[in-house]
């Protein structure tokens, strides 16, 4: 499914409804969040993308950021550790491209302390960037310098 396809739920209506659910105070204060999610032709725009929003979310922009590759770059895997103790965990894996296997997939955990929200199977929600989407480069400079040393690297 892709982002043109008129079934695909926009990944903003997702993130809102967590927004919401934060703000309304039903999980409790958060403490971590997991994203996994089908990579497009840009994972670390894309993850940087998320980075941004999960940061937001927890309202703290600051911590050890820790990303790793597989050796075929088919999965990049994020660990940032913010200075409130709260962790943010996203994972972007490239479809294998094989019939009948879906394109796009997103799951998302979001830990509080009274409570989760869990979205499993969101085949139906597109993960993916436009065209015209600018990653915050904050993130992805984070994210290459990690992926180039192999070492978590300090984001302030």
């Amino acid at each position: 499914m892709n982002a043109a396809d008129s079934t695909s739920i926009p990944t903003n209506s997702l993130k809102e409804s967590v927004e919401e659910a934060v703000r309304d105070g039903h999980l409790g204060a958060i403490v971590a969040l997991r994203v996994l999610m089908s990579a497009g032709d840009r994972p670390v725009e894309q993850l940087s993308h998320w980075l941004d929003w999960g940061t937001k979310l927890f309202a703290c922009e600051n911590g050890k950021l820790f990303a790793s590759q597989d050796p075929t770059g088919g999965q990049i895997s994020l660990l940032l550790t913010l200075t409130t103790g709260a962790t943010i965990s996203l994972t972007a894996v490239r479809s294998s491209g094989r019939p009948n296997e879906s394109t796009s997939t997103l799951q998302l955990l979001l830990m509080g302390q009274h409570g989760v929200a869990r979205l499993q199977g969101g085949e139906d929600i597109d993960p993916s960037l436009n065209a015209a989407d600018a990653p915050p480069q904050k993130w992805r400079d984070a994210i290459d310098r990690s992926l180039a040393s192999g070492k978590a690297v300090d984001v302030a």
